[in-house]
């Protein structure tokens, strides 16, 4: 469970693009809210998983005194394909898993 809290009463609530989403005209209040997550995967086989997300968000005092608000729900799911890179890659055999679509690395392990 995560708990969401405004450190100064001034403060808005922002966007990954440092966009202003919330501002904090016409309230003090400093809990925003919190937001409890699952997470199922399921190894189909060796090499090939299936990830689902589900999480739920209680909106607080101050989403619901600045302005429209209500309790949000996410859901996401994907596939993940890992394989082992061959020695002539590298000196050892790394495991590196790729998106559906082999574009980017996700993780790497050892």
């Amino acid at each position: 469970m995560n708990f969401f809290w405004r450190e100064s009463i001034r403060d808005g609530i922002y966007g990954n693009a440092v966009n202003l989403v919330r501002s904090a005209n016409g309230t003090d209040a400093r809990y925003i809210g919190s937001a409890a997550c699952a997470f199922l995967e399921w190894r189909v086989q060796r090499h090939l998983s299936l990830q689902f997300d589900h999480g739920h968000f209680f909106a607080d005092q101050f989403i619901m005194e600045s302005g429209p608000g209500q309790d949000v729900n996410y859901f996401s799911s994907w596939l993940t394909f890992a394989s082992k890179l061959m020695d002539f890659v590298h000196d050892s055999n790394e495991t590196i898993e790729w998106e559906s679509t082999c574009s980017k690395p996700l993780r790497h392990t050892s």
